[in-house]
């Protein structure tokens, strides 16, 4: 799997892993998994690590529909 969620319960971030070749699909569905995990946690941050991606092949128009969608998270949170 590409990606993967790690939660720290104590201090309330959530931690998407991202590993080995990103492509538009499972860029995503990553968003989409962000949200599904994000609500009801309550969440103090969210960090995503891309140090485990060997290749990030995503479209432009990829990139651009995801910055156009809502946050996942709330507008508050770092």
């Amino acid at each position: 799997m590409p990606h993967h969620f790690e939660f720290d319960s104590a201090h309330r971030i959530l931690l998407v892993v991202l590993e080995g070749e990103i492509r538009d699909e499972e860029f995503r569905r990553m968003n989409a998994d962000i949200s599904r995990h994000a609500n009801g946690l309550n969440l103090a941050a969210g960090v995503s690590d891309f140090s485990l991606v060997t290749k990030l092949d995503v479209a432009s128009h990829t990139l651009r529909e995801a910055a156009l969608q809502p946050s996942p998270y709330l507008p508050e949170m770092p």
